[in-house]
């Protein structure tokens, strides 16, 4: 149980950055969504999903795509009240505090809409292209680790 749980876990960090990749960039340019799009596919391929399936996770994406949009931009617009805030002179402690919980807050929820999301998924899968999918995530995580900790990563070959 505590295996899954920790999966499930590490399966939701990795989702973060689909989420930011599906976003594009600042201006409005697709940025990384077509990369993000092609390593979608070759996960669906790499799992050998069906076309019904295919179609079941689509759908869990695209029903959870404005929800995430409306989180992330709710996160952005507080983060950027509370660095106005932390910036005057005179600070307003209620009010950062308050800005400070609203951030907790928004997060928590995101992070519920993730697990959400990766159960949702679970449920799409076989056990055994969920077990692919899990440790092609943990592959994924070991990569972006590695770069995190300045390309210091021992365990590759």
């Amino acid at each position: 149980m505590k295996r899954t749980m920790m999966t499930l876990f590490l399966t939701m960090l990795l989702c973060t950055p689909i989420v930011h990749a599906q976003m594009g960039n600042e201006t409005g340019q697709p940025g990384d969504g077509a990369r993000m799009e092609n390593r979608i596919q070759q996960m669906f391929e790499q799992l050998d999903l069906n076309d019904e399936q295919k179609k079941m996770i689509e759908a869990n994406r695209a029903k959870n795509k404005d929800a995430k949009n409306t989180l992330r931009e709710e996160m952005k617009a507080n983060m950027k009240a509370m660095g106005e805030e932390l910036k005057k002179a005179d600070l307003d402690m209620p009010k950062i505090n308050a800005l400070h919980e609203a951030s907790k807050q928004l997060f928590n929820k995101m992070a519920d809409q993730r697990f959400n999301s990766i159960l949702e998924v679970r449920k799409i899968l076989t056990k055994e292209q969920f077990a692919k999918f899990t440790e092609m995530m943990e592959k994924r995580m070991g990569r972006h680790s590695s770069w995190r900790n300045g390309g210091m990563n021992t365990d590759k070959p």
